[in-house]
């Protein structure tokens, strides 16, 4: 597995697809330093999912041109929770990114 050493991070990727890159983490702290210029990011969070959309929030505020997105009716496991609301958070996103 390809690893990425950022600013003394080890960070295990794998490749699929192409066009343009996009990272999906989970439980990693995320800074505007680290990613800036380098990805689209979106920040999905649960309505429900006490404290973290305060975390994601700031996340979304520190990585530059980030995009947020609450699902309402669903905790910590957001895709689990309401996986079509979802599903169509990460595939707007997707296309508006491609649309760049």
């Amino acid at each position: 597995m390809p690893v990425l050493r950022r600013k003394g991070v080890d960070l295990h990727y794998e490749v699929y697809g192409e066009g343009p890159p996009l990272l999906l983490t989970h439980g990693y702290s995320a800074t505007g330093q680290m990613w800036a210029g380098q990805i689209a990011a979106l920040v999905v969070v649960g309505a429900e999912d006490t404290p973290f959309p305060v975390a994601s929030d700031y996340m979304a505020n520190k990585i530059p041109n980030a995009k947020r997105v609450v699902i309402p009716q669903a905790g910590h496991a957001v895709n689990i929770d309401q996986p079509a609301a979802f599903n169509v958070a990460v595939t707007d996103f997707l296309a508006s990114i491609e649309a760049r």
